[in-house]
């Protein structure tokens, strides 16, 4: 990652949703999704309004030079993480999953994953922040973090 400039984790305010759904909607993020067709603005909308009422989900944004970069929900204690293609690779998901998991172990004392068995790469680093695998269901690895 680029040391000039610290990234920014913050929760998501209403001002990050079209960068979500921008980012929810790049090729490479729908191939790793359940859902993997393009989700049209007003669908996101509508669901932006109805995630942000629900207490029990959380989204933190990483910021780079104050764009919006990437997300990590976490939903019930679920949680899942996005970055912009065009900052892959800078080390970003590993500092704002640890981040998210850091803020989230309070609340939740088991903290789950599910992750595409070819996703390889969130495997990687989910497993490297702890998440241990528990099981393997119709081509999705599920993974646990237990909070210390």
């Amino acid at each position: 990652m680029d040391n000039t400039i610290a990234p920014t984790i913050r929760l998501i305010t209403d001002a990050d949703s079209e960068a979500l759904w921008r980012i929810r909607n790049l090729d490479s993020v729908r191939a790793a999704s359940h859902s993997r067709t393009f989700i049209p603005r007003s669908v996101h909308n509508s669901w932006f309004l109805k995630y942000r009422a629900n207490p029990n989900n959380t989204c933190w944004v990483v910021l780079v030079d104050k764009l919006v970069a990437g997300y990590c929900r976490v939903d019930n204690a679920l949680v899942s993480i996005a970055i912009d293609q065009q900052f892959k690779g800078q080390g970003l998901g590993k500092v704002l999953l640890i981040e998210v998991i850091h803020r989230s172990q309070q609340r939740w004392q088991i903290i789950k994953a599910e992750i595409q068995i070819e996703n390889t790469a969130s495997l990687k680093l989910f497993e490297l922040v702890g998440f241990k695998q528990t099981s393997v269901v119709n081509g999705y690895i599920y993974l646990e973090f237990h909070a210390a």
